[in-house]
């Protein structure tokens, strides 16, 4: 289950983590505080401990990634869904997803689905490092089948076309590919029951000026319900991503984005 003390943390607190990481120059991809602030934000959303946002979420080209382990931990540890490992070699992985025990959907990705989608480069990840490409890319796949809200509609660096080196778990190369639909599935994708999202902005996009203006106002969930639910929006979440993901459409998030900015320059 999400630590809820995770999302509480104020402005000033991530800020300051956010300066702090940038500076000690242990994560290559962040270049300045601000996109250090975005990975915390983004990881406190999705339940992880600041440091482990920062090691495991990626900012390629104004892109956020979460890494296949980050992934897998969120699906585990939702206390309703599961994976395990069905097959697993060079040519192909196959997980069989539960829920609340019982098995729904097996995901299999192969070497020939990563060859179809141009995935595999001379010197890439799909050549040195198959096995953990192939996992990445059943359990993105199968997650986002299963229980896209409980992995928040994150997607992995290899849905991206990018190679992570499993030893250093820096971002090695990138593949020219299209940004990856939900409702695109290799040929050998098995679904069992399809399962619909709502056309919602991801929470991976709340911004920390969102977060800034709620702190400022001092509003949290509650209160965020509340005023939705006065519109006559029906609100079935309480946890803050999952709101902003799946019970708004992209026209009632602005209009929340507005209000909550208007408040705050009232404060």
């Amino acid at each position: 289950m999400q630590d809820r003390s995770l999302t509480t943390r104020s402005f000033a607190e991530i800020q300051n983590m956010g300066d702090a990481f940038s500076k000690s120059g242990m994560f290559p991809d962040i270049k300045s505080a601000s996109q250090a602030i975005v990975k915390i934000q983004a990881g406190a959303e999705m339940g992880l401990p600041p440091f482990y946002a920062m090691s495991k979420i990626y900012i390629v080209q104004g892109r956020l990634m979460v890494g296949a382990e980050a992934l897998g931990a969120m699906v585990k540890r939702s206390g309703r869904y599961d994976y395990r490992v069905f097959l697993l070699n060079d040519n192909a992985c196959e997980l069989i997803f539960t829920d609340g025990g019982k098995e729904t959907y097996l995901s299999k990705f192969t070497i020939e689905d990563a060859r179809k989608a141009g995935l595999i480069k001379p010197g890439s990840g799909w050549e040195k490092f198959p096995r953990a490409m192939l996992m990445s890319k059943a359990l993105s796949q199968g997650a986002r089948i299963v229980c896209p809200h409980v992995i928040s509609g994150a997607y992995t660096p290899e849905d991206f076309g990018y190679s992570i080196n499993p030893e250093t778990e820096q971002i090695e190369t990138q593949v020219e590919i299209e940004a990856p639909k939900s409702n695109l599935l290799p040929e050998s994708a098995q679904v069992v029951p399809a399962i619909s999202t709502p056309s919602s902005p991801s929470s991976l996009s709340v911004a920390a000026e969102f977060q800034a203006a709620l702190d400022k106002i001092g509003w949290g969930v509650d209160n965020v319900k509340s005023l939705l639910e006065s519109k006559g929006i029906k609100v079935p979440h309480d946890n803050l991503a999952e709101i902003l993901t799946f019970d708004l459409n992209a026209n009632q998030y602005q209009a929340l984005l507005q209000t909550v900015k208007k408040e705050a320059e009232v404060k």
